[in-house]
C-alpha cells in the first residue's frame, strides 16, 4: 500500500514552542521542556494512535458509524510494508467486522486461505493427526463443527493481506506517517496530541478524544493509565514469512498445514498467500526450556517501548535453530531454508484485565488495552469486538468521555474472560507430549462453554448516522 494511495500528511515547517507533559504523568510534576512545533496546529475530531489492525479497524467501524466525523490514523512507521506471519480471523472476528463493514468482510473471504489438509505429528516426526482446515468448502461443511452450529469456521490467511485491506480501507489523506507519539494533553473539550516525526520536527494535533491502538507496550497507556509494562506470557516465539518453495514440498499437493508437537515446544507452517505461493513458520518453547538449555532471554523488556525487544535476523534464526535440534529434520530443513533477515524473535506478553482502560478523553482499544494471546485469533477478535463497540457507544453518546468509558463498560468483563481462556490454550501446546496438547486444548474448550461464550456473540450492524453531538 503506497503512501500516495493512502494520502501520507507530511509535517510542516517548525517553530519553538513549549508544551507541559500532561496526563498521569502530571501528577508527578514532570517538568515542562521545550520542543519544536508545527507551525499552525492541526485538528481532527478522532485521533487514533498506531496503524496497525486494531487502529485501523477502529477507524473504520467510527467511520461507518458517523461518516460526517474526521477521524485520522497516525503511524509512526514511514509507510506500511509487508510484515507479519499467520493471522486467524475468529468467528467471532469475521461476526464483528461483517457488522462494521460488510464489504470488508468479503475482501477478507476473498483472499483467505482455501481449503486443504492439514498433517500433525509429535516432536519426533509420528502422525498423530489428519484434517481439513482453511475456508471449508460445500463438501467441508457437512463435517466442519463451526460451521454447523455458526455459519463460519476460523479463517486463515497473512497477516499482511487483512492489513492491506484495512489500510485500503481508509480514505485519502487519513493516515499520518512518521507520527511518533510523544504525549499529550487534555483540556475542557478536547486533547493536543504530539507526534515526533523524522528530524527535528515536533507535529501537534488537537482532538476531541484519542484512541491508543499503539500495541502491547503502547505508550499512550504508558501516560494515560501509568499502570506498569505487561505481564510476560512464559513462552517466546520466532516467526518468518518465505516463498513455498523454500518449504521443501511441506506445503504441496493440497496440504496447507503441518505442525509438530511435544517436548514442550511446537513448530507450525502455514500457507499464507495462495497466489503468490507464500507461506510463514512459526516455532515457540517455553521460557523454562530456555532457561534449562542456556538459552538467555530477557523476561523485562527494559525501557524500550516497542513489541520485540529480542534478536531478529541471523541471531533469532540461530537461536531458533538451537531450540528446535529435538525436532524432525523436515522442520529444520525449513529453517535452513530461511533467509534470516525475514525472521523474527520475541515474547508473548498479556496483561489481566481488572476494569475500564481509559481516562477522560482517552481511551485504548486492541492489544493497548488487552493484550492476549493467538490460541483462537483473539486478537483480531478483540480488536474488531472493541472497534464495533467504541462506535456504537459514540453514536449514542457523541464525541465525549461518557462515550468511552460506556465503550470500556461494555467490554472489559467479557474481555477478561476471554483473555484468561485463551492464556490457558495457547500453553497447552508446551506439553511435553503432543497427545497432552490435544487432550488440555479439548477440555479447556469443553468444559468452559468457550466456543459458545467467544463465537456465539452476535453484533448488530453499524447504520451510518450524521452529526452526533460534537461536545
Amino acid at each position: 500500500m503506497s503512501a500516495a494511495h493512502l494520502g501520507v500528511q507530511r509535517p510542516c515547517a517548525i517553530v519553538p514552542s513549549v508544551l507541559p507533559c500532561v496526563g498521569r504523568g502530571s501528577q508527578r510534576n514532570r517538568q515542562m521542556t521545550t520542543v519544536a512545533k508545527a507551525a499552525g496546529v492541526r485538528s481532527c475530531d478522532i485521533a487514533v494512535v498506531g496503524g496497525g489492525l486494531g487502529g485501523l479497524v477502529s477507524a473504520a467501524a467510527i467511520r461507518r458509524a458517523l461518516p460526517d466525523i474526521d477521524v485520522k490514523v497516525f503511524e509512526q512507521s514511514p509507510t506500511f510494508a509487508k510484515a507479519g506471519a499467520l493471522l486467524g480471523v475468529s468467528v467471532n472476528a469475521q461476526n464483528a467486522i461483517q457488522a462494521i463493514n460488510p464489504s470488508l468482510m468479503e475482501q477478507i473471504d476473498s483472499v483467505v486461505v482455501k481449503s486443504g489438509k492439514s498433517f500433525a505429528y509429535n516432536h519426533t516426526g509420528e502422525l498423530v493427526r489428519e484434517s481439513v482446515v482453511g475456508k471449508p468448502t460445500d463438501d467441508d461443511k457437512e463435517g466442519n463443527s463451526l460451521m454447523q452450529k455458526y455459519g463460519r469456521s476460523i479463517m486463515r490467511l497473512g497477516w499482511w493481506e487483512v492489513h492491506k485491506i484495512l489500510a485500503g480501507a481508509q480514505p485519502e489523506g487519513s493516515v499520518i506517517f512518521n507520527s511518533k507519539f510523544s504525549e499529550y494533553e487534555e483540556h475542557g473539550d478536547g486533547v493536543a496530541v504530539r507526534f515526533n516525526t523524522q528530524g527535528e520536527c515536533a507535529d501537534e494535533w488537537t482532538a476531541k478524544l484519542v484512541v491508543g491502538a499503539d500495541g502491547a507496550f503502547s505508550p499512550v497507556r504508558r501516560q494515560c493509565l501509568d499502570d506498569g509494562k505487561p505481564d510476560f506470557a512464559g513462552s517466546v516465539i520466532w516467526r518468518a514469512r518465505l516463498p513455498t518453495t523454500s518449504m521443501k514440498g511441506l506445503l504441496d499437493d493440497g496440504v496447507i498445514e503441518r505442525s509438530w508437537f511435544g517436548n514442550q515446544r511446537f513448530a507450525n507452517l502455514w500457507m499464507v498467500n495462495e497466489q503468490e505461493n507464500e507461506g510463514c513458520w512459526v516455532f515457540g518453547t517455553s521460557a523454562d526450556v530456555l532457561a534449562e538449555m542456556g538459552v538467555n532471554f530477557s523476561k523485562d523488556p527494559g525501557a524500550k517501548v516497542g513489541y520485540q525487544t529480542q534478536p531478529i535476523g541471523k541471531n533469532a534464526l540461530e537461536r531458533a535453530k538451537r531450540v528446535a535440534a529435538c525436532f524432525p529434520a523436515q522442520f529444520q530443513q525449513v529453517l535452513e531454508g530461511t533467509d534470516p533477515d525475514t525472521v523474527v524473535e520475541h515474547g508473548m506478553w498479556t496483561r489481566s484485565v481488572t476494569g475500564p482502560w481509559g481516562r477522560g478523553r482517552v481511551t485504548l482499544s486492541g492489544d493497548a488495552a488487552h493484550p492476549m494471546r493467538p490460541a483462537t485469533g483473539q486478537g483480531l477478535g478483540q480488536a474488531a469486538e472493541d472497534a464495533h463497540a467504541l462506535a456504537l457507544a459514540l453514536q449514542e453518546h457523541g464525541l465525549t468521555a461518557e462515550a468511552l468509558r460506556a465503550y470500556e463498560d461494555s467490554r472489559w468483563e467479557r474481555v477478561k474472560v476471554i483473555g484468561d481462556v485463551e492464556q490457558a490454550l495457547a500453553m497447552s501446546a508446551y506439553s511435553k507430549k503432543a497427545q497432552d496438547t490435544t487432550e488440555k486444548h479439548n477440555e479447556i474448550l469443553t468444559t468452559s462453554n468457550y466456543q459458545e461464550m467467544c463465537f456465539g456473540a452476535k453484533f448488530a450492524p453499524l447504520q451510518p448516522q450524521l452529526t452526533p453531538a460534537l461536545v
